[in-house]
C-alpha cells in the first residue's frame, strides 16, 4: 500500500480519519502512531522495526541530553553519537542502498532529519525536552509527510496535536489538497517522467539534438517539480485531515526572480533545515565574504545530496551556490532595479541547472550541454523528438501553465467574487480530478 495507491485513498485513509475522531482525546496520539506504523508496514515490511528503533534511540539520546549538564562533556558524547549514527544511516544507507545494502526504507531520511534536528535544539538550550515519548514518536514517524518532508518545527507540530478538533472545512480542505497532489503526481509527473526517459534513451542511441536536450532538461525539472510537490501535496491534504496543518513545501519556484529565492521556493521546509543547523551554525556571513561563500557553497552541496547520493545531484548545487554568491556579491544589486530581467536570468539559470542534475554520466552531461547551445554540432531537431513532443503536448502545456501562480489567482478571484458558485465549480473540478487520477491507477 502507498499514499497512492486505491487501497489507502478509499479504506485506509477515510477509516483511521474516522477512527482518530472518534476516540477521546487522551488516545488521539497513541492512535494515530499506531496508524503510522500500520501505514509504514503495509508500504515498506520489515523496515518499519527498522525505523521505530532508530526513533527510540534518538529518543534515548534525547532523554540523556535532558539528564547531562548542557554543553558539558557528556552532553557532547551523546550529541555526536547520535549525530553520527543519524548521518551514517542517512548517506550510507542512501549512497549504497540497492548496491551493497537493501534499499533504504523510505522514510529514513525524513524521520532521522526530524530527530536530528530536535536533538540539536535540546542540546543548544532552544529546544525543551519532551517528556511524552509518544508525541516525540509521532512527531518522526507521522506517516503523510514520510515520502518528501515537508519538514516542521517540533512545538508547531506537537501543540497542534494536543489541540485537534474535528472540521468539516479542514477535513474538506485537506481532501482538495490530496487530491491536487494526487493529480500532479499521476497526471503530470509520471508521464513527464515517462517522457524523459525516452527522451534520454533516444540520446543513449545516438540521436541527439538541441530540441531534445532542451527537453530532456525541462521534463527533468518540471517532473521532479510534480513529482516531490505532488506528494508534499498529498502530505499537507492528509495531515490537515488530521487536524494537523504541515508548512508548504513548494511555491512557484520557476517564478523566482533570484536563486536565493528560488531555494525559498523549491523544498522550502528542506532548505530552511539546512540553513539553520549548517549556515547559520557556521556564522552565516558574520565572518567575511569568503567565509560566507563556503558556506553557501557548504549549504547547497547538501541541499544537492538532499536527493540522492550521486555526484550530479552535488554538481547540481554547486553550480547553483555560484550563481548565488556572483548574484549576493557581483551583479544582485543591479538586477534588483530589473525584476523581469532577474526572472528571466533565474529562469534561464535554474533550467540549464537540471541538465546537470538529469546526470546518465559525465559525458551524458557535457554532451547534453553542449548540445543545447549549439557548441556540439547537433542538429537543431530530429523527427523522434518531435512526435515524443507531439504526442504529449496536452501535459506539457498543463505542466508549464500549473508551474506558474496563474491559475491560482483567477481561481481566488472566481471565488471571491462568486463564492457560491466557485465552491461548485472548485468541488466539480476536484471530483473529476479524483475520477481521472483513479483511471489512470487502474488503467
Amino acid at each position: 500500500m502507498q499514499i497512492y495507491s486505491l487501497i489507502f485513498i478509499f479504506a485506509f485513509l477515510p477509516v483511521s480519519v474516522a477512527l482518530y475522531y472518534a476516540v477521546p482525546k487522551n488516545f488521539k496520539t497513541a492512535l494515530l502512531i499506531v496508524i503510522s506504523l500500520l501505514f509504514y508496514a503495509a508500504a515498506d515490511g520489515a523496515y518499519v522495526l527498522v525505523l521505530l528503533a532508530n526513533t527510540l534511540i534518538d529518543y534515548a539520546a534525547a532523554s540523556a541530553l535532558n539528564r547531562l549538564k548542557p554543553g558539558g562533556r557528556g552532553a557532547k558524547a551523546v550529541l555526536a553519537a547520535a549525530l553520527i549514527k543519524n548521518l551514517v544511516l542517512i548517506f550510507v544507507w542512501r549512497g549504497l542502498g540497492g548496491v551493497i545494502l537493501p534499499e533504504a526504507p523510505f522514510g529514513l531520511l525524513v524521520s532521522s532529519v526530524s530527530a536530528t534536528g530536535y536533538l540539536i535544539d535540546v542540546y543548544s538550550g532552544k529546544q525543551t525536552y519532551e517528556r511524552v515519548p509518544a508525541r516525540f514518536l509521532l512527531y518522526c514517524l507521522f506517516y503523510p509527510k514520510l515520502y518528501a518532508g515537508p519538514l516542521s518545527s517540533y512545538d508547531g507540530f506537537i501543540i497542534q496535536a494536543k489541540k485537534v478538533s474535528f472540521s468539516l472545512s479542514s477535513t474538506a480542505t485537506g481532501a482538495s489538497e490530496f487530491i491536487q497532489g494526487l493529480a500532479k503526481r499521476n497526471l503530470l509527473a509520471l508521464p513527464l517522467m515517462e517522457m524523459n526517459r525516452e527522451l534520454k534513451l533516444l540520446q543513449l542511441a545516438g540521436e541527439i539534438s538541441a530540441l531534445s536536450s532542451w527537453a530532456i532538461v525541462a521534463t527533468e525539472a518540471l517532473g521532479l517539480y510534480y513529482l516531490l510537490s505532488g506528494f508534499c501535496s498529498m502530505a499537507e491534504g492528509t495531515a490537515r485531515m488530521y487536524g494537523i496543518s504541515l508548512p508548504r513545501n513548494f511555491y512557484y519556484p520557476f517564478q523566482a526572480d533570484s536563486i536565493g529565492s528560488f531555494f525559498n521556493r523549491f523544498n522550502i521546509t528542506i532548505h530552511r533545515f539546512i540553513s539553520r543547523y549548517i549556515y547559520t551554525s557556521l556564522g552565516g556571513r558574520k565572518n567575511g565574504v569568503f567565509s560566507d561563500c563556503l558556506n553557501i557553497l557548504l549549504v547547497s552541496m547538501v541541499m544537492g545530496l538532499w536527493y540522492g547520493m550521486q555526484f550530479n545531484y552535488m554538481v547540481w548545487g554547486i553550480y547553483l551556490a555560484v550563481f548565488m554568491i556572483l548574484e549576493r556579491y557581483v551583479y544582485g544589486r543591479y538586477l534588483e532595479n530589473h525584476p523581469v530581467l532577474s526572472r528571466i536570468i533565474t529562469f534561464a539559470i535554474v533550467l540549464i541547472s537540471f541538465s546537470v542534475f538529469a546526470g546518465n554520466g559525465t559525458g551524458a552531461i557535457l554532451g547534453r550541454t553542449a548540445s543545447m547551445f549549439g557548441i556540439s554540432g547537433a542538429p537543431a531537431a530530429d523527427d523522434n523528438t518531435l512526435y515524443i513532443l507531439s504526442s504529449n503536448w496536452a501535459v506539457l502545456i498543463l505542466s508549464v501553465v500549473f508551474s506558474s501562480s496563474a491559475v491560482q489567482y483567477v481561481m481566488q478571484n472566481v471565488l471571491k467574487r462568486f463564492p457560491t458558485g466557485g465552491a461548485c465549480i472548485y468541488t466539480v473540478i476536484h471530483i473529476m480530478l479524483l475520477a481521472v487520477c483513479v483511471q489512470s491507477i487502474i488503467f
